[in-house]
């Protein structure tokens, strides 16, 4: 076993994640092993000590370090930020959001590598490297960090393997009752994976490039794709850097955090949960414009694995094939729970039980894909099952803080997908979408609101769309819709109300799905 035991005297941790930008306010948790691995190459050049080892003897620390995935223990920390304004050109000032995470200054965050092994020239180059690290991301971050080759604690951080991991299985510490979430981290490929991943590249480097744009010279190995400069990859246009790749990690849940949710692990297969949610990990996640897309592929992912033993919640169709009435089946809900435009999570709900074979289904739901009758390109996107919510949507026990996102109550309702009204508008104008939205509140038993208000389009990081440029029509079922151009709406109640609230035709694939107004 090789680790390293970092203390945080600062009581600070500033890290901003990979393709995140730094006034969004996340912070990378764990430190990826991307990130420890430049700083141990950063301390190899500013502190001298290739003086006392040589090159090669750093390439073979890297390649070790490199070939597994390594696990943390992880102290209690809590995601917070202060806001100031920074001084910019002209006189002016611009809002800065600086997040970062507050330890205990005696907290001891340990990262194990449990299979790997160094011979003595590594191990001594590692301690004296781990020596002279002085911080570990931003240069405020100060650490005091150790070489350790015994661990006696418990891991409570590890990668999720996704042929072999379940979440009615985790039981691998003592905190492994608390809450828990998914993170993606940043990893280095091993030897063999960088080796296979260049020979790649390089058949395919001169097709990618742009004509404007200069040729970004592949490294030959990890030691120097590690040491690229984020300025080179960015004049590149390279969207993650050579030899990286993205791993699962499961972690404890970190107060006040931002961006993620966490849900109970599933401990058995009762008929008690009414929500699920999967998150999406991909280098390319699907677009807020392809929501009906996605969820109608995920329909039929259940569909495939439930084979003959589809439950009504799924199908909505009772056994002798009548439709299900009252919105009593699955609603399948792609979230852009950030709002950058993509979505990178699914919550699936209904305001009945799931039933086993449904809980069954999801279990083994690993990723979904395109079918080969699709038009465009073919797509597929892993999924992971963050976990099971047993609290009902519309409950007014005020659980704001356990509700998933899409569940968290909300006086202001704003749609970010287009709404089809799912009746005829009358010839007089009579019974247009304003009075079907206030009927449809009224239907699913929610308070009338106090005001009904339509958009012009929906902005994602400054940038309006219309509702033409969603996909509006299911590829897998051909239907007539009284409204097939959709429109976008704001609603507030007199009182906070709990979601999830998708409204109009295809509410149950993501369409007509409000979501809590950002202040």
């Amino acid at each position: 076993m090789v680790g390293i035991e970092f203390r945080f005297p600062g009581g600070q941790y500033h890290a901003t994640p990979w393709q995140r930008h730094v006034n969004e306010a996340d912070v990378e948790w764990p430190p990826s092993p991307w990130r420890i691995l430049r700083s141990l190459i950063a301390v190899w050049h500013r502190k001298a000590v290739y003086e006392e080892f040589s090159t090669e003897t750093l390439r073979n620390l890297i390649d070790a370090l490199s070939s597994s995935h390594p696990e943390y223990a992880l102290p209690p920390a809590v995601h917070t930020n202060v806001r100031h304004y920074m001084p910019i050109g002209g006189g002016g000032t611009t809002l800065v959001y600086d997040g970062f995470l507050r330890l205990d200054r005696d907290a001891v965050l340990v990262v194990r590598w449990p299979d790997v092994n160094l011979n003595d020239a590594e191990t001594r180059l590692l301690k004296r490297l781990v020596d002279k690290l002085a911080y570990l991301g931003r240069a405020e971050s100060w650490v005091e960090a150790n070489f350790v080759d015994v661990f006696r604690g418990e891991a409570n951080c590890f990668p999720v393997e996704q042929s072999a991991k379940t979440l009615v299985d985790v039981d691998r510490s003592a905190a492994s009752n608390d809450m828990k979430e998914f993170t993606k981290v940043l990893v280095p490929m091993s030897h063999g994976e960088f080796k296979k991943w260049r020979e790649n590249e390089e058949r395919t480097s001169s097709k990618k490039q742009s004509s404007r744009s200069k040729r970004f010279e592949l490294a030959e190995d990890l030691l120097e794709a590690l040491s690229v400069d984020t300025n080179d990859l960015e004049r590149a246009g390279r969207l993650q850097p050579p030899g990286s790749q993205w791993v699962m990690y499961e972690r404890p849940v970190l107060d006040e955090f931002r961006g993620t949710h966490a849900i109970p692990a599933v401990r058995d297969r009762s008929e008690r949960y009414h929500a699920a949610r999967f998150a999406i990990v991909h280098d390319r996640l699907p677009r807020l414009l392809q929501t009906l897309d996605v969820a109608d592929i995920l329909h039929m992912a259940i569909l495939s694995i439930c084979g003959d033993a589809v439950p009504t919640i799924v199908s909505g169709r009772d056994a002798e094939g009548n439709l299900s009435v009252g919105h009593r089946h699955l609603y399948i809900l792609p979230e852009d729970a950030d709002a950058d435009g993509r979505l990178e999570h699914i919550t699936l709900y209904s305001s009945e039980p799931f039933p086993p074979e449904l809980v069954n289904s999801l279990l083994k739901l690993r990723k979904i894909w395109t079918p080969l009758w699709w038009s465009g390109e073919r797509r597929e996107w892993p999924l992971y099952l963050e976990g099971f919510s047993e609290v009902r949507a519309h409950d007014t026990d005020g659980r704001s803080q356990e509700a998933l996102p899409l569940l968290q109550a909300a006086r202001v309702w704003r749609t970010c997908t287009p709404y089809l009204h799912p009746w005829h508008v009358k010839r007089n104008g009579r019974f247009g979408p304003e009075e079907q939205i206030r009927r449809e509140l009224a239907t699913r038993g929610l308070p009338s609101p106090v005001r009904v208000e339509r958009l012009p389009a929906v902005k994602v990081r400054g940038r309006e769309y219309q509702t033409i440029q969603f996909q509006r029509y299911r590829r897998s079922k051909k239907m007539n819709l009284p409204d097939t151009l959709g429109s976008f709406w704001e609603i507030e109640f007199a009182e906070k109300v709990p979601g999830p609230i998708a409204l109009g035709a295809h509410c149950h694939f993501g369409l007509g799905l409000f979501v809590p107004r950002k202040s």
